[in-house]
């Protein structure tokens, strides 16, 4: 039987949510020993969310909580987790993406091979902000599916080094169920640690920190590489700039990087691992740019990926190569 908690963090998308939970409906219906239950946190919508919730409540097992005061992105996130029965795994869903119809089915096909403490994570489908698929990612530099053994250094170092996209790092809620070991860690430590609070990542924190604290338990992470889960672009609202919300982003995971990882080993791979997904593109792109938030990304490049070079020799270098990226950039 495969048990699972969703929980969906959400607010104002009360359209968004109808489409995820039809998708889930659809998914769900193709497994027969499914015990399923969402958790849907609204941090105060103004618009028809209940309604919405109130609709599918015959349909779905679904526990709907409203707080008393928008308490911020980070914190509802979280707050979802509150809400877990204590048993089975728990997935996190983002209240704009959607499922594929056949992603119950590929994951319960599965998961009698999972070790009991196996993180799933699901490939996605990049779209538009009408749900118009585009192309498909590639979060592992692999084909196909793989089981990955994490309990050691050594073997983290391995996954990180085959990670080819943010969404590896765990950077995507819905591409993301963790286990039930996972949410009693987590129970345990997220009122005394805080660290999260500051964090858009707050879920990828938990899972690292809880990987390298557990090595003896015999975690490993099961990779499903077809894209299913649909994910919706153009509608974050970090930053009406994508290039702002990339700098935020790759901020975010270097401030996990520093938190989590102690051994050089590990920070090295890790830090790899975020600059490929952070293009040389976005680098250059950002390069004529002044604000502060700019500045402090070529500090955070400069002081932590390229420790070897001088400023003088940086720079030349980003001169560089900004022409002729420029130049491309207006015939394109």
């Amino acid at each position: 039987m495969f048990k699972v908690t969703i929980g969906i963090p959400t607010f104002n998308r009360s359209i968004f949510l109808h489409r995820l939970l039809t998708s889930i409906e659809k998914s769900a219906k193709h497994v027969e020993n499914l015990d399923l239950r969402i958790i849907i946190v609204d941090n105060c919508s103004t618009d028809n969310t209940k309604e919405v919730v109130d609709k599918w409540e015959s349909t779905l097992n679904i526990t709907y909580v409203r707080n008393s005061k928008n308490t911020g992105m980070i914190r509802n996130i979280m707050k979802v987790t509150e809400y877990y029965a204590g048993d089975g795994y728990f997935w996190f869903m983002g209240d704009d993406d959607q499922l594929e119809e056949p992603t119950f089915l590929e994951v319960d096909s599965k998961i009698s091979k999972f070790k009991v403490d196996s993180f799933i994570l699901i490939n996605r489908y990049k779209c538009d902000s009408s749900m118009n698929k585009l192309k498909p990612d590639k979060y592992l530099k692999i084909k196909g599916d793989r089981y990955f053994d994490v309990s050691s250094e050594e073997n983290l170092k391995k996954y990180f080094d085959c990670v080819n996209h943010a969404g590896g790092m765990f950077g995507l809620l819905t591409s993301t169920i963790v286990p039930q070991s996972f949410m009693s860690f987590l129970n345990e430590n997220i009122k005394e640690d805080t660290f999260w609070l500051q964090n858009l990542f707050p879920h990828t924190y938990f899972i690292f920190k809880y990987m390298v604290s557990n090595y003896s338990s015999g975690a490993g992470i099961q990779y499903l590489s077809s894209p299913l889960i649909l994910f919706r672009g153009g509608v974050n609202s970090k930053s009406s700039q994508p290039r702002m919300n990339a700098l935020v982003d790759f901020d975010d995971f270097l401030a996990i990087l520093i938190s989590v990882f102690k051994t050089y080993k590990l920070r090295k791979a890790f830090k790899k691992m975020v600059t490929r997904h952070y293009s040389i593109r976005m680098h250059l792109s950002l390069v004529s740019e002044t604000s502060k938030d700019v500045k402090s990304y070529h500090k955070a490049v400069f002081n932590d990926l390229f420790p070897c070079l001088s400023k003088k020799i940086y720079w030349g270098l980003i001169s560089l190569l900004v022409l002729p990226y420029k130049l491309i950039k207006n015939i394109l």
